[in-house]
């Protein structure tokens, strides 16, 4: 104040002085971690995103995906505040890739193709039903014999 001089309203009110050690540089590169749960083992463990400002509904920080355009609130933040974002770096370049699709014909009939086709011819044939009715796998009832039938057939 113009009153007392090199003194914050708040130290001249109280008697101690705040501590600013939480606020940080608007707009600088944050990397925020990622969960276990919201990533593979092979994805990164964190993302970089643009400071925004304090979250008012929780102890965290606002940050900016300029990637993906969206707002996302974390408290496992690292902060680099002496980088700026790159805004006239396109990110879009990085995120549609577009993907020629070849057709496989025209590998195989080139001779590039790596793998060989071969064609074997079985070593019996499976029976057509017309033959027999019965299944090799599974006996008919003749074939079972009558102490295993009576069985189930017991009185007491």
């Amino acid at each position: 104040t113009s009153s007392v001089k090199d003194v914050t309203p708040e130290g001249a009110w109280s008697g101690t002085t705040p501590s600013v050690e939480h606020l940080r540089v608007f707009g600088c590169i944050a990397h925020a971690h990622v969960p276990d749960a919201r990533r593979t083992k092979l994805e990164d463990k964190s993302r970089s995103y643009v400071l925004f400002g304090f979250s008012a509904e929780s102890k965290g920080y606002r940050l900016y995906d300029p990637v993906c355009k969206k707002i996302t609130v974390s408290r496992d933040v690292v902060f680099e505040e002496g980088k700026k974002w790159d805004w006239d770096k396109s990110y879009e370049e990085l995120i549609n890739l577009d993907l020629e699709w070849g057709n496989d014909q025209e590998h195989s009939e080139s001779g590039t193709n790596e793998e060989e086709h071969i064609e074997e011819e079985p070593d019996q044939e499976l029976p057509t039903g017309e033959e027999n009715e019965a299944s090799p796998i599974a006996p008919t009832q003749s074939d079972i014999p009558e102490s295993s039938t009576a069985i189930g057939n017991r009185t007491k």
